[in-house]
């Protein structure tokens, strides 16, 4: 199945019945996309409309809901749900709008959920569409890593379409530089994330032009936030369940897709002085991204030695909000007045 993902196995899922027969003293938990539940609403409330989808998308949606029914252990829909039920120009969440999509969900699944929005976020009286700060300040279910993805995706965002580099390869140690020494957090997915993205990997951020609205282009930017974080979200769930329960991320994304299939779990558990549980990863880089091996060997030894270095250091994540949520603002206003000049061409 193309939208069946996880960082549990190593590489892609080509045959989900066969991984299971190969898996059979564990369970399946299925983590569901904002996508999914989305096509699950149109899909359970007008059916007639929704068949005129592409015939490839119907098939795959229609093949993942009879899998999921057999094999699920569990189905985690409480992340997506709340996303696709934010209202887009406030961020506050429709309750409402929720437990329509949990019933639609229980419809297609033929199960009973909670109706109740696990998150405690205070409504928003401030306009977002020109900053996702107040969001991500109180974002229920995500927080802080939703922060950490969405100013890694925001500078590599801006350093691809206007800063100048003589090759992608000098732009990605740039990359790697502010990741380390200004963001202090130097993670795999961060890393993947970056190899293919400035490279030529087409499916990370597709429809994000810098001709497009500031609006436009920062809400796609939280969407991606929320989807990077999402391996780890994953394996912090599994976490709950002692590993027995292995993570599948079900979702229409190529992008994101790309990056679960990048990552494996590898060191079991790593805990902060915070309490917050992060999974170790390794990662692998795919040729989709226009790399080839030696690049690719180059690239992910200055990520290596970068990592080492830190842990020589006795370095992690700085996890203040804080501070992240000031580069955020930084970057912001930076993407702002980049993509407000009228005058300015797109670098190639």
């Amino acid at each position: 199945m193309s939208i069946f993902s996880t960082a549990w196995i190593d590489g892609k899922i080509y045959d989900f019945h066969e991984l299971a027969e190969q898996n059979k003293d564990k369970k399946w938990m299925f983590v569901l996309d904002t996508n999914f539940v989305i096509y699950t609403r149109d899909y359970i409330q007008d059916k007639k409309t929704w068949s005129k989808l592409n015939l490839s998308l119907k098939n795959e949606f229609l093949s993942a809901v009879t899998l999921i029914k057999q094999w699920s252990s569990r189905i985690i829909y409480h992340y997506a749900c709340e996303e696709a039920a934010r209202d887009k120009k406030t961020g506050n969440l429709n309750p409402e709008k929720y437990r329509i999509l949990v019933e639609c969900l229980e419809k297609l699944f033929d199960e009973s959920y909670c109706k109740e929005i696990l998150s405690e976020n205070s409504p928003l009286h401030i306009d977002i569409s020109r900053s996702k700060i107040p969001l991500l300040r109180g974002n229920g279910l995500f927080t802080m890593f939703s922060a950490l993805a969405y100013v890694a995706i925001l500078k590599a965002y801006i350093m691809k379409h206007f800063k100048k580099y003589p090759n992608n390869k000098d732009r990605i140690r740039d990359y790697f530089y502010f990741l380390d020494k200004e963001l202090d957090a130097f993670s795999p997915m961060q890393i993947t994330f970056a190899i293919h993205y400035l490279g030529n990997e087409s499916n990370i951020l597709r429809k994000t032009s810098p001709t497009k609205s500031i609006t436009e282009i920062l809400n796609k930017i939280y969407a991606a936030a929320i989807d990077l974080q999402m391996p780890t979200r994953a394996s912090q769930l599994s976490e709950k369940s002692g590993y027995q329960e292995i993570p599948i991320f079900v979702t229409f994304d190529k992008g994101s897709k790309l990056i679960f299939d990048s990552l494996l779990v590898q060191e079991l558990p790593q805990t902060l002085k915070s309490q917050i549980f992060i999974p170790g990863y390794s990662f692998k880089i795919f040729y989709s991204s226009g790399w080839n091996d030696n690049d690719i060997n180059e690239l992910c030894q200055i990520a290596e030695n970068i990592g080492k270095e830190r842990v020589m250091k006795g370095k992690r994540a700085n996890f203040n909000l804080d501070r992240i949520l000031n580069i955020c603002s930084l970057l912001e206003e930076e993407l702002i007045k980049h993509v407000e000049n009228k005058d300015l061409v797109k670098i190639k």
